[in-house]
């Protein structure tokens, strides 16, 4: 019986060996299935031709762009060399003891610089100096100054009259009124000190509180004034700009590069700007400005590159198979700002830019005149729409 059980439980051991053999073989048998599958895989990744990602094909070619418009005032920045006249003595013109000093923030025109003897003096910025004593009924240049410092003050005097008129007497009343002094209209040169402009800071001031002041001395020293404004390396233009200088705005006229405009100068002088400026930086190479036109105009914008046969500001563009001719105004960030045509409009453009020999009537080359401006097209061609396009 232990016989017969020995060969049984020897059965059992071959059985279970055989079962492990045949797991063995599948295991092998699906890796080798899953070799061969990537070894497939990558063969026919490394032999197939590369296919381009759709994003990356190529673009059509744009051949046509659309045509704008805006307003364009040629802004720009420059830079202007100041003429300023020498410093200046301020006289005063009674004699007497000073019981305030009113100086600290600087002499303006129509207010009280002092006062001596308890009344105040008042200071005023005209262009031609006072030199006599006005009243009603007299005649001269200093008479229309002072008018038009009046007037420039808010007080209703003639700015243009070179008379001293009743207006002139009431708004003299009403200048030292607002000064708390009873006036009869009359301006007594005694009560006046002249300035040659307004909101000058004082140097070497000598009418303290207490001290003794006598006629026709001075009491102070102030910087020079700006007498024009010089566009540093300007070429005229063909409109009038307006010109901006430390926040003041002028007219610099059609033609010019200098602006010497009293009243724009005298309100540059009297900027803060240009006082601090005048302190510490060497005026004779210039101080920032800027020019726009006066009168901005309409342009239409359009790519750089549907511009052609560019020569100085004249070039030509494409529509619908027409040539047209057109004056380069100015450009912006790849964008061409043009007018129709070929009439040299002052916009933007200055005197003395050549014009090519080209006037109006200009004819291109497929023969198709320039279009008046209600004509303007909706589209340019760009690229091989306009490949070989000539502009005469």
């Amino acid at each position: 019986m232990a016989r017969q059980s020995s060969r049984n439980g020897g059965g059992s051991g071959l059985g279970g060996g055989d079962r492990r053999r045949g797991r063995v073989s599948i295991t092998w048998l699906l890796l080798a299935v899953i070799l061969t599958a990537a070894i497939s895989v990558g063969a026919c990744a490394f032999l197939l031709p590369d296919r381009h990602p759709a994003v990356l094909a190529r673009a059509g070619e744009i051949t046509s762009a659309p045509v704008t418009t805006q307003q364009y005032d040629a802004k720009r920045q420059i830079t202007v060399v100041p003429t300023v006249s020498a410093p200046r003595k301020v006289l005063i013109n009674t004699s007497g003891t000073v019981t305030a000093d009113h100086s600290a923030g600087g002499l303006h025109s129509g207010t009280a610089a002092l006062e001596v003897d308890g009344r105040p003096i008042v200071a005023l910025a005209t262009a031609s100096p006072l030199y006599r004593d006005l009243a009603p009924g007299d005649v001269g240049e200093d008479v229309r100054a002072l008018n038009a410092e009046l007037t420039r003050l808010g007080y209703n005097a003639n700015p243009e009259s070179d008379q001293y008129s009743s207006l002139t007497y009431w708004a003299v009343v009403a200048l030292f009124g607002n000064l708390g002094v009873r006036s009869d209209g009359a301006l007594p040169l005694a009560d006046v000190i002249w300035l040659p402009q307004d909101g000058a800071t004082a140097s070497s001031w000598q009418a303290a509180t207490g001290t003794m002041v006598a006629a026709a001395s001075p009491i102070a020293e102030i910087p020079g004034a700006i007498t024009s404004l010089t566009v540093k390396n300007g070429t005229p233009n063909a409109a009038d700009q307006t010109i901006t200088v430390f926040g003041e705005q002028g007219v610099l006229k059609a033609g010019a590069t200098v602006i010497d405009d009293p009243e724009f100068c005298a309100r540059v002088t009297a900027s803060r700007e240009f006082q601090w400026a005048q302190q510490g930086a060497d005026l004779t190479q210039g101080v920032d400005a800027t020019v726009a036109l006066a009168t901005p105009v309409d342009v239409l914008r359009v790519p750089a590159a549907a511009v052609f046969g560019v020569k100085g500001d004249r070039g030509c563009i494409a529509s619908d198979g027409r040539t047209m001719p057109v004056t380069i105004i100015g450009a912006d960030l790849g964008v061409s700002l043009i007018r129709l045509g070929n009439e040299g409009t002052a916009a933007g453009r200055q005197t003395g830019d050549a014009a090519d020999g080209q006037t109006d009537g200009d004819e291109s080359a497929g023969g198709s005149t320039a279009p008046a401006p209600s004509e303007t097209p909706s589209h340019v061609s760009l690229g091989s729409a306009i490949a070989g396009a000539t502009c005469s």
